[in-house]
């Protein structure tokens, strides 16, 4: 049995290789040596580990020295570091408690103050909305003046307002309040509509100016007039068919505002009369009718200039476009179905 007395020996040493190397293949060494020869082995070895690394100490001990030291060094910077850390997340955790549990209570403070200011803005809304329901309602019933329907419009606008600008929807408090406004917003159209209607009749400028107002301040002033070109339009339309109509010209209660009587046939002897009827109701057509409601609408729209309204400057000209362009309808339509006399 070979002596062990360096690494080299035990390397090159097939007992060892067995022990060192995991993947070497087994053999029978370790079967032909003793278990006293085994130990043998194993001490040496041993020993010339021990030796190797006492010279290894030895030839390496500043180094050793050193990186004693520096590990020694680490272990105090890394013991100051963890001291320093922890002091940190204290710190932390401190001004955590410092500004969340206060930013928590400012949050929710702020929740229940928007809360409240929604709830008041709404209460005062309410409050508002019933005190203009009962002026609204104080202005359409009085008895000594009768409805006063310019300050009912006024009060009608702002309720509209304060309605579109917050949904008061479903409020059981305001809920009849908000029917009769509905119903009075309806009475005030209606009225204004009225005293529109007879205002031009008889050319009042009063009337005319205070519906005018009060569209405007339910903001349909817009829908109004064309409502009333379109109106007097068609009163034109129809009185212009009937001045040529010959079932009209031919009845003596043509003229009427009453509903026309029985058509008449004209007789052979009645023919020479036709001519001078048709002309005397398109006469009547062209100086009353048409000159009647043409100074109805110039007044019209000079109310509404007078009111500073946008877009009615040129009222007068397109309604008499449209005069013209319905005088001709009228006129080919008579000619084409042969009820307009050969009067040339």
């Amino acid at each position: 049995m070979s002596e062990i007395s360096s690494w080299e020996d035990i390397e090159n040493d097939q007992f060892f290789k067995q022990l060192l190397d995991v993947d070497s293949k087994k053999t029978d060494v370790s079967q032909l040596l003793s278990v006293a020869q085994q130990l043998n082995k194993l001490g040496q070895a041993i020993e010339v580990l021990n030796a190797e690394l006492q010279r290894q100490v030895l030839v390496n001990h500043e180094d050793l020295l050193s990186q004693a030291t520096w590990v020694e060094k680490l272990e105090g910077v890394l013991f100051i570091m963890q001291s320093h850390i922890q002091s940190l997340l204290s710190a932390v955790e401190r001004l955590r408690g410092k500004i969340i549990d206060p930013f928590n209570r400012i949050e929710m403070q702020t929740i229940v103050l928007a809360r409240l200011h929604e709830t008041s803005d709404l209460l005062r809304r309410v409050s508002r909305m019933q005190h203009l329901s009962k002026r609204l309602n104080a202005q359409m019933s009085s008895i000594t003046q009768g409805p006063d329907i310019v300050k009912a419009a006024n009060s009608l606008h702002e309720l509209e307002q304060l309605m579109a600008d917050t949904d008061l929807n479903g409020l059981d408090v305001i809920a009849d309040d908000q029917q009769a406004i509905k119903t009075q917003r309806a009475t005030v159209q209606r009225i204004a509509t009225h005293t529109l209607t007879q205002g031009l009749q008889a050319m009042d400028r009063t009337k005319v100016s205070t519906a005018v107002q009060v569209f405007q301040n339910l903001g349909i002033i817009g829908s109004a007039v064309d409502t009333t070109i379109e109106s007097t339009l068609a009163e034109i339309e129809r009185i212009s068919t009937e001045s040529l109509d010959v079932s009209f010209v031919t009845n003596p209660d043509f003229g009427k505002r009453g509903a026309p009587g029985r058509a008449a046939i004209p007789s052979p002897g009645s023919s020479g009369n036709l001519r001078t009827r048709i002309w005397e109701n398109l006469e009547r057509l062209f100086q009353d009718t048409l000159y009647t409601q043409c100074l109805q609408i110039e007044l019209l729209q000079r109310i509404l200039l007078e009111h500073h309204m946008k877009g009615f400057h040129d009222l007068s000209e397109k309604f008499w476009d449209k005069v013209n362009a319905l005088l001709a309808k009228v006129l080919i339509e008579r000619a084409q179905g042969k009820l307009l006399l050969n009067i040339y």
